[in-house]
């Protein structure tokens, strides 16, 4: 694609930023998860329960809004870092605690998802009623397809952590010392299938399906790292 004169310096700026950012978002996301993982001895696990359900809201929202170009033909939503935190921290509950702390983890995020599903919902049917003032024009479909992201995340989520978990227990032979290998290789293979089941799921009507699914996969191979 050719550029007007100066633009393609512009473009160059402006995806290393976008960059910039996201690497800052990841780095930002995966220091909260270690660090309050790490705290655990002294204030439990409760402070990283209660931060993994403010992911949830956020990261539908931006997930069904907003993308930024990294590079030509690849997008990355910031709510697929958070939800790449999220599978980190059940993954490392599972592996350094137990597999019923782990549920735990699992059925607090589930149970968020599925109140936050209901409560996007009826947020685009208020905005939608007559005699409802909108002060900010907040757009309804904002809500109506955060909604639907969020019940097809959920639905995608159960099976991104029984494929998880099967993979971890897979890996354990072939990978014993080298555990952070076996725990690229767990998240790569989990983040690849989500890319492949929420896509489809979220947007296979939408006009550039082929292109979102392949910017998910690329996007979600550099996170998984």
């Amino acid at each position: 694609m050719a550029y007007p004169p100066g633009r393609g310096g512009r473009q160059d700026v402006m995806n290393n930023a976008a960059l910039h950012m996201l690497g800052a978002e990841m780095a930002g996301l995966a220091v909260v998860v270690l660090a309050l993982f790490w705290l655990r001895r002294w204030v439990g696990l409760t402070p990283l329960y209660v931060s993994l359900g403010v992911f949830q809201p956020v990261q539908v929202i931006l997930s069904a809004s907003v993308y930024v170009e990294v590079w030509p033909g690849v997008s990355v939503s910031p709510g697929t870092l958070m939800f790449a935190a999220s599978l980190l921290a059940v993954l490392l509950v599972y592996i350094r605690e137990d597999a019923m702390e782990a549920r735990k983890v699992i059925y607090g995020i589930l149970g968020a998802n599925l109140t936050m599903t209901l409560v996007m919902f009826v947020a685009s049917q208020q905005l939608r009623t007559p005699g409802t003032s909108n002060f900010l024009a907040i757009a309804p479909e904002l809500f109506s397809q955060g909604a639907r992201i969020a019940a097809v995340g959920t639905a995608v989520f159960l099976a991104d952590v029984a494929l998880l978990i099967l993979l971890y227990g897979g890996l354990r032979n072939q990978f014993r010392r080298l555990p952070f290998l076996r725990v690229l290789v767990t998240l790569t293979g989990a983040l690849l299938f989500d890319a492949v089941a929420f896509t489809s799921g979220a947007f296979f009507d939408h006009h550039d399906y082929a292109a979102l699914l392949m910017a998910a996969i690329t996007s979600k191979l550099l996170i998984a790292l």
